[in-house]
């Protein structure tokens, strides 16, 4: 542990501090102030609603203004940066607009341009942010300096790019006793192994004290306090989880265009399939998946344009499809018992919207209808598949079929991730217990939405820290830099260990292409990644920062003058190998083996 001790004016071991990107610089401001506190308003009218909206007659037009950072007590000294969001109507933020700074008395605590407050002498001062006719502020009372030594710890000091190092700063004051709520900058400089120019950021450091590195090398990690300086060294070296992936077989989609893929072990040991698509008609397939190759085994049309999922429950040998109807869907039930010869059972029919994602859970059938509601269909009777039951999850309907096609659900835990296009994502309790919800009387528990993003998938992880995460499948819809199959996006990362207030706190994004489906297996994501073929990526641990610039991809396959442009929709690991759905192309049998 670091510690560093002020004698009079002078600090002893003072280093010089770097400032790198916005994203490394934070300030420690955990919750709501003690002393101070922050106001927004529109135009004359304070308001402690941060993010409430107000309608506009111009679309975009910033409605509201809140004050973010800052500290819990200010004491001389200190200097804490702060920042000011302006948000429009759907709560998209507008960083072109010019915010300017204010200090209700330089001579206690002065302000510049850029939100840095510096305490000068003891007493009260209000800080204000303004743009146009909106206004924020945040109240501090500027207390004589206690703090007269300072402690800097961090959870390890050699790891590897994408480890998460917690950092802590403690202060004392001249007795020995800590100062509780005392506001510290992090910061830190990088020197890093690869030295070329223009590069990204080297690392991450955020206002929590979470520090996290994308290059090899080594950084100063340093906490600022009033009048005080300390610093810790973290040795950071390249992950090194490399992988290579070929190709053991590939069954061509005849006549099809597959929308997705479900594999599960049949009760006798074999590896089974089913994939899902449509031509001229809806169409069904079985294969079996063995270590020399794909096998297919049965076919069975459907009497739809269109299969827009479908799933399996291996214990009872069902198989669940989606029947695309236009603006309604069904719910139709196969006996997959045995994959050579698929035979249709019942089918529910009445009161669904369109539907685009499904899954199986405990004797129930879960479904995303009209990129808005949970429907519940009990499987008791295979013969007489009925609806039990629905859960309203958006507030209101979007009409664009792009919403509606970005739809699915998967269940960890009894807790299900409802993907919900530009709704984003809502998180049901449906059988956990904890929330009080059931299959048939699923509860709403929390959700996530990002503006601008259509999400399309969502799995839930529980990783071995403890933490649970959502991984959410993202299309950019206005995104001007499009893959030839498929829309930009990425896989955003979710922190749900508390689902009633969920933390961004991670993304994996390829530059190159899209994301269109995921799943996850141990501690790795499997990513369908549309024109970038199949990804592996590493999730082990605790998770920040972007998984692509931190060497957690393991591995990648991209066929090579095939003579058709890949468009990868679905993915799915199985014993010793990886199944994916070429919408195109057919369905790929995948090895994954450690590079030589």
């Amino acid at each position: 542990m670091a510690r560093f001790v002020r004698s009079a004016s002078v600090v002893q071991h003072a280093v010089a501090v770097f400032m790198v990107p916005c994203a490394s610089i934070a300030m420690v401001a955990q919750s709501p102030l003690q002393n101070g506190s922050s106001e927004g308003s529109r135009g004359s009218n304070s308001s402690l609603a941060p993010r409430s909206v107000l309608s506009v007659a111009s679309a975009g037009a910033p409605v509201s203004i809140t004050i973010e950072g800052g500290a819990r007590r200010m004491f001389v000294g200190a200097t804490v940066p702060h920042t000011a969001r302006l948000r429009d109507a759907v709560g998209a933020e507008r960083r072109d607009l010019a915010v300017q700074w204010t200090s209700t008395d330089p001579n206690v605590a002065s302000v510049n341009q850029f939100g840095v407050v510096t305490a000068v002498r003891p007493g009260p001062v209000i800080v204000r942010a303004t743009a146009g006719s909106l206004s924020a502020e945040r109240r501090y009372v500027v207390e004589a300096n206690l703090v007269k030594s300072l402690t800097l710890s961090i959870t390890a000091d050699h790891v590897k790019t994408g480890d998460v190092v917690e950092v802590s700063a403690m202060a004392f004051d001249a007795n020995g006793y800590k100062v509780p709520n005392v506001p510290f900058l992090y910061t830190f400089t990088a020197a890093v192994e690869d030295s070329a120019v223009g590069q990204l950021a080297p690392a991450e450091l955020d206002q929590k004290g979470r520090f996290v590195a994308q290059k090899a090398g080594d950084y100063q990690v340093i906490a600022v306090g009033p009048g005080l300086v300390a610093h810790r060294t973290i040795r950071v070296s390249n992950r090194e989880v490399a992988e290579s992936i070929r190709l053991i077989a590939r069954a061509p989609a005849s006549g099809s265009h597959l929308v997705d893929i479900f594999a599960w072990r049949a009760r006798d040991g074999r590896e089974l399939a089913l994939s899902c698509g449509s031509g001229t008609r809806g169409q069904v397939v079985s294969y079996e998946l063995a270590d020399a190759g794909l096998r297919t085994l049965d076919t069975l049309g459907i009497d739809s344009p269109s299969v827009t999922d479908c799933v399996v429950d291996p214990e009872r040998g069902l198989g669940v499809i989606v029947r695309d109807g236009g603006s309604r869907s069904s719910i139709a039930v196969l006996d997959v018992s045995n994959p050579r010869a698929m035979k249709p059972l019942g089918a529910a029919e009445d009161g669904f919207g369109e539907i685009n994602g499904v899954v199986i859970y405990n004797r129930y059938a879960l479904a995303v209808s009209d990129a808005r509601r949970l429907d519940v269909v009990s499987l008791e009777d295979p013969m007489r598949p009925r609806r039990v039951g629905s859960l309203e999850l958006a507030a209101d309907r979007d009409g664009s079929a792009g919403d509606k096609l970005a739809t699915d659900i998967s269940v960890a835990d009894g807790i299900a991730y409802v993907a919900l296009g530009r709704q984003g994502m809502a998180i049901v309790d449906v059988g956990n217990g904890k929330f009080g919800g059931s299959p048939d009387k699923p509860v709403r528990v929390g959700g996530f939405r990002a503006p601008f993003a259509t999400t399309h998938a969502a799995y839930g992880y529980h990783s071995r820290t403890g933490k649970w995460y959502a991984f959410l499948s993202e299309d950019l819809g206005g995104a001007q830099r499009a893959s030839p199959a498929g829309q930009t996006g990425f896989v955003r990362i979710v922190d749900v260990t508390d689902p009633v207030h969920p933390e961004e706190v991670a993304r994996y994004e390829v530059p190159e292409t899209g994301v269109q489906d995921l799943r996850i297996d141990g501690e790795r994501l499997y990513v369908a990644a549309q024109a970038g073929g199949v990804r592996v990526v590493d999730i082990s641990a605790d998770l920040k920062g972007n998984l692509y610039h931190q060497g957690r991809e393991i591995a990648r396959y991209l066929p090579a003058n095939e003579g058709f442009v890949p468009n990868v929709v679905a993915v799915q690991p199985v014993r010793g190998g990886i199944l994916a759905a070429d919408r195109s192309s057919g369905v790929w049998l995948l090895s994954s083996s450690a590079r030589d």
